[in-house]
């Protein structure tokens, strides 16, 4: 019944019992995708120009991408991070950044790396934009939750860490 209910439209989920710290870690969690996904870009620059010749730190970037953004959609409990709080933002998450992260690793297969390297830039700039518009809503709901959490400068932080990691790589 419930499923013949979501195929009809009718269907859809919502948490809006969320406490302040799972918003925070829903924040967090979108960030640390951004910041991978960022390094991953590094490392793709690098192994083009023959200076990063290691397949398995550039894999291993892929799987921390994949890793972070099933925690966004699901949940996890090591670390803590509670499933998306409603319909609308798990539909973002299928609709938006699933497609992006899943262009992102076709383009970014270390083994047949021969690279289109402005498309798998393209890629997770498109990832990246959708992060940071995740990162914003998420800041968004924990402030309106706990209005004393110091989310501005947490959320400032963590971008800083990502453009760091950009240019650092």
């Amino acid at each position: 019944e419930l499923a013949l209910s979501f195929f009809r439209g009718n269907g859809s989920c919502s948490n809006s019992s969320m406490a302040p710290e799972q918003w925070i870690q829903l924040h967090t969690q979108v960030a640390q995708l951004s910041d991978f996904s960022a390094e991953l870009a590094v490392e793709l620059v690098l192994f083009q120009q023959g200076m990063s010749p290691n397949d398995e730190r550039l894999n291993a970037l892929m799987e921390e991408v994949d890793s972070a953004l099933t925690r966004v959609m699901f949940g996890s409990f090591d670390p803590p991070v509670p499933a998306p709080p409603d319909q609308s933002d798990f539909n973002e998450l299928l609709l938006y950044m699933e497609p992006s992260v899943k262009e992102l690793k076709r383009l970014s297969i270390a083994n047949s790396y021969q690279g289109d390297l402005r498309a798998a830039l393209a890629a997770e700039d498109q990832l990246m934009e959708h992060t940071l518009t995740l990162q914003d809503h998420f800041l968004k709901e924990a402030l309106a939750m706990d209005p004393t959490w110091p989310g501005d400068r947490v959320d400032l932080a963590l971008r800083q860490i990502t453009r760091a990691r950009q240019v650092l790589g």
